[in-house]
């Protein structure tokens, strides 16, 4: 437990400090800009969901608001909704139970509790034993429990407790919330509520994405995301005045908003929803800023597919160079911005906690760092060991702090591999747990033991060595070689980039814990790596799926018959539905269905759907004139027969086959393919008129789409699900 006197022992010999006066309008700033991002991010999941979002063509009529709330509910897959709900109402009742649960405090509620004006209760001390359930709202900052000297100086009192995170825009609604009670002892639930949002919003946006996915993948996803993310091990965080809430919630709200520009019908809202909230998980905490760098790149391809156009238009280069300043901007503030009082921290417990015990030659890493001999008795204590702990000590700055650095303790990693790989080896003993055991987390000051599956598959299951590195490290090979064999396909770019960035942000939060903050509280300090490796993991298990599906054969239920798509069966679509590219057909000819495979170009698969504009033209009246043909008998073999397609006044084209399109798997959340359904031919009623229509299967919610295309901005010709709003891109028309 970290005492005020503690905290002080160094004020006699700073020299200044570089922070910025006036905590009020950080706070200020701070909380609007959290409460904008979740504004934002509610509304735009709202709109996605919301039934009647595509424009109407000249042949409909708008249904009523009941009619549209029904469909709305009843399209979406009923295992998706029961797994989403049930994640979701788990979430609040762990949180906002009778019996509190979270996790004590370890000395760092009070960098944010003291800005807040926030204080324990006299009778209820924070300590690590158990869990305050009440906080104390006092009027000034005098009646704090600080010295008197600290609470009356803006630097001294920013030195020590101003701290810069997101997290206190979450802790501000919390207390606006709170006022309504008129009360000055603060719940702890309520903290636990407004950290929920943020989260729940984030699960809710990769739910939402994972609409595009396969049905038996998607509801694996799902599953996984409900599991891995309204497991205790995070949602213990919650209740609590740590920083580790707003880093989980606005990672997966960036996240989810990210895979959904490249899909969604609004990438717009969903681009700055994406800026947003990765400026709050850059702010969350400083450990944060490092691991942001890499989403500042994916700014660039996503804003390219949210603001279609030319690269010279004004609307895509004010929203490349808004979104990088301030995903970028916010990465430098939180890194530079962070308080000296906790950066000497890291800095001494990485040298005396992390370095020195284990060397097998600790007076050897003193000189290698140019630092005094005599420091070895300090060795294996950390900067809050009362006893033995060298940290408050007036000869510590010029002994210790004038002559170290994170840079230097950076280059002597670099230089000693064997000392790095010994580190490494030691953080991954640790990494994968999800509890912290030397925390309480309930009121009582007894231990919540839980055996939740994402709990007990990371502390049991992962191997707790080097090799859990490679979920992370096969990510990120994953989406190099995609981004280098699509590198001209902008739509696949943005995704497969954020993919990669978030395994490289799971790589810099192992990194930089062990290494750079040292071996104390390490399970803690890894909160950053394992959530971006769950995402890493579920999104590898995505791919593995969609894979084995496309290449073993999906088992498609046609007529009651259930049949095996082969690769051989394959068939060209002849005018006037006319094909620019090879596409693959894979046809049941006893029932007239047929499952086309996106095109594919020399350079990659075909861009996706693209938003749908606000000034749509009527659809087209002249339709593609394609009459079904009988379907033929299959072989004696079982073998499915290839698809044959004809014009009513026209005999049967004879079917003949096409190469099939080079293998690809658009990412890890996304397949492209749709589906086209010849309804069951009629007898002809009179001359010259159609016998049959082509219609499509929506490749989302399997409904039957019919064939009203009409031209986007992009002078792509598209048709909508009325029952989903999903876009689906058809072929150019040829000339008959």
């Amino acid at each position: 437990m970290r005492s005020p006197q503690v905290r002080i022992g160094l004020t006699a010999v700073r020299s200044h400090t570089n922070l910025v006066e006036g905590v009020p309008v950080r706070l200020a700033m701070l909380t609007l800009l959290v409460a904008s991002t979740l504004v934002l991010a509610g509304r735009w999941l709202f709109l996605e969901v919301r039934a009647g979002s595509r424009p109407l063509t000249a042949s409909e009529t708008r249904p009523s608001r009941a009619e549209r709330a029904r469909r709305e509910l009843f399209r979406h897959d009923p295992f998706v909704l029961l797994v989403s709900v049930l994640a979701a109402g788990f979430a609040l009742v762990f949180v906002l139970g009778s019996a509190v649960k979270g996790l004590a405090d370890n000395g760092d509620w009070e960098r944010l509790m003291y800005q807040l004006n926030l204080a324990s209760s006299p009778t209820d001390p924070l300590t690590s034993g158990h869990l305050n359930e009440h906080l104390v709202r006092v009027s000034s900052r005098s009646d704090l429990p600080i010295p008197a000297a600290v609470a009356a100086s803006n630097s001294q009192f920013n030195y020590y407790f101003g701290y810069l995170s997101s997290q206190l825009g979450l802790a501000r609604i919390a207390l606006y919330l709170h006022d309504i009670t008129g009360s000055n002892v603060v719940d702890i639930r309520w903290f636990g509520f407004a950290n929920l949002l943020p989260l729940l919003l984030g699960i809710a946006a990769l739910v939402i994405v994972s609409r595009r996915l396969r049905p038996v993948v998607r509801r694996v996803v799902v599953l996984l995301t409900a599991l891995a993310f309204a497991d205790p091990g995070y949602l213990l965080y919650l209740n609590s005045m740590y920083s580790e809430p707003a880093t989980l919630g606005f990672l997966l709200l960036a996240v989810g908003s990210g895979l959904a520009i490249t899909q969604c019908r609004r990438p717009r809202a969903a681009f700055w929803v994406f800026v947003l909230s990765t400026a709050c998980f850059a702010l969350a905490k400083s450990d944060n800023a490092l691991a942001v760098l890499p989403f500042t790149l994916v700014v660039i391809p996503l804003a390219a597919r949210a603001y279609s156009g030319s690269w010279k238009a004004p609307s895509r280069q004010w929203a490349v160079s808004l979104g990088v300043f301030a995903v970028l901007g916010s990465a430098l503030w939180s890194l530079t911005g962070g308080l000296e009082y906790f950066t000497r921290i890291h800095e001494y417990d990485a040298v005396f906690v992390g370095l020195l015990p284990h060397s097998s030659n600790p007076a050897a890493v003193l000189r290698s760092l140019h630092l005094p001999a005599s420091l070895i008795a300090y060795s294996g204590h950390a900067a809050f060991d009362r006893q033995y702990s060298g940290f408050a000590k007036p000869s510590i700055t010029t002994d210790f702090f004038d002559r170290i650095s994170m840079g230097k303790i950076a280059l002597y990693y670099l230089e000693h591999p064997a000392a790095t790989l010994k580190a490494i080896s030691y953080g991954t003993a640790s990494a994968p747990d999800l509890h912290l055991d030397y925390l309480s987390n309930t009121t009582s000051g007894a231990h919540y033991a839980t055996h939740a599956p994402w709990s007990s598959l990371h502390n049991t299951h992962l191997p707790h060595n080097p090799a859990l590195l490679a979920v992370p490290i096969a990510a990120l090979a994953a989406a190099a070689r995609k981004l280098w064999r699509w590198r001209s396909a902008g739509d696949a770019n943005g995704y497969w980039a954020l993919f990669g960035a978030v395994a490289l942000a799971s790589l810099v939060g192992f990194i930089q814990a062990p290494l750079i903050e040292g071996t104390e509280e390490l399970t803690k300090h890894e909160f950053l790596f394992n959530a971006c490796f769950d995402l890493c993991l579920i999104g590898l298990v995505a791919m593995g799926l969609t894979w084995a599906i496309e290449r073993f054969g999906s088992v498609l239920a046609i007529g009651g018959a259930v049949a095996t798509a082969r690769p051989d069966d394959v068939a060209a679509v002849p005018s006037p539905v006319a094909v620019t590219t090879p596409v693959a057909v894979t046809t049941n000819a006893a029932a007239g269905v047929a499952r086309v495979a996106a095109p594919v170009t020399a350079d990659g698969p075909a861009p996706d759907d693209g938003p749908a504009p606000d000034d749509q033209p009527a659809a087209d009246d002249e339709l593609c004139d394609v009459a079904p043909v009988e379907p033929a008998s299959p072989g004696m073999d079982g073998e499915l027969a290839p698809a044959t397609f004809a014009r009513p006044d026209k005999s049967a084209a004879e079917p003949h086959p096409v190469p099939g399109p080079r293998e690809s798997e658009p990412g890890p959340l996304v397949t492209r393919s749709l589906a086209l359904q010849t309804a069951p031919p009629a007898a002809p009623k009179k001359a010259g008129k159609r016998v049959g229509q082509v219609r499509i299967l929506c490749p989302v919610c399997d409904a039957t789409v019919p064939l009203e295309p009409y031209m986007d901005k992009r002078n792509r010709r598209v048709t909508a699900c009325p029952e989903c709003d999903h876009l689906i891109v058809l072929p150019d028309r040829g000339t008959h």
